[in-house]
């Protein structure tokens, strides 16, 4: 990454999410340099180092740093390189989904949900062929802690939602795959969902009775 784009693509996204409906010429500016970015190549390292709390970014150029992923995973997947595509997997779920979060609550939800979705768009076009280990290795992350674990059952909510319902572009045949691939996996879902509640029911439940 250029250290200078890094720079002054952060001080573009601050202006640019801080007042969404500002139209002066330096807020327009700042959207024109932002939408350049979004379409280079590379934009995929600066959304994951703006997405990394441990960056020090606000939370509004780290919602602007996974917009920059959900562009690229939309309009760019095709055309990076099989490395590449690892590399994007490998940071979303090991580094960021991980270790870049911060815990339940400080992180806002809008991040939590958005890094699902980022994840949810590269599963509907990787898995299952092409990310085997992909649940596995998700619920291995929701060992890690209560915003693991959200973010992770987001990510399914959003997958099953886009393949049944809303997503209309996604191909047939893909829709298919995916279909497929989630009955394949429904016991091992079932078995996640089932070890969630028991870790988590007893605490809520206790949790009310302190309030009560």
């Amino acid at each position: 990454m250029d250290p200078s784009v890094t720079a002054t693509l952060a001080q573009a996204a601050e202006k640019v999410m801080s007042d969404p409906g500002g139209n002066t010429e330096e807020q327009r500016a700042a959207l024109r340099y932002c939408e350049a970015v979004m379409e280079k190549p590379d934009c995929v390292h600066y959304g994951l180092h703006f997405a990394m709390h441990a960056n020090g970014y606000s939370a509004v150029v780290r919602y602007f740093g996974l917009q920059l992923l959900e562009h690229a995973v939309k309009f760019h997947w095709n055309n990076l390189t099989s490395d590449d595509k690892m590399f994007f997997k490998t940071q979303l779920v090991a580094q960021f989904m991980l270790h870049g979060v911060k815990p339940l609550p400080q992180e806002p939800s809008y991040i939590r949900q958005r890094a699902s979705v980022v994840l949810a768009e590269i599963c509907k076009r990787e898995w299952p062929q092409r990310w085997t280990s992909l649940l596995d290795d998700l619920f291995v992350i929701c060992n890690s802690g209560p915003v693991q674990v959200e973010m992770v059952l987001v990510f399914l909510r959003v997958l099953v939602e886009d393949v049944l319902n809303f997503d209309a572009d996604m191909p047939s045949d893909r829709r298919s795959e995916i279909r497929a691939g989630l009955t394949e996996c429904l016991p091992a879902l079932l078995s996640f969902f089932s070890q969630v509640l028991m870790q988590n029911v007893p605490p809520y439940r206790a949790l009310l009775q302190q309030q009560q």
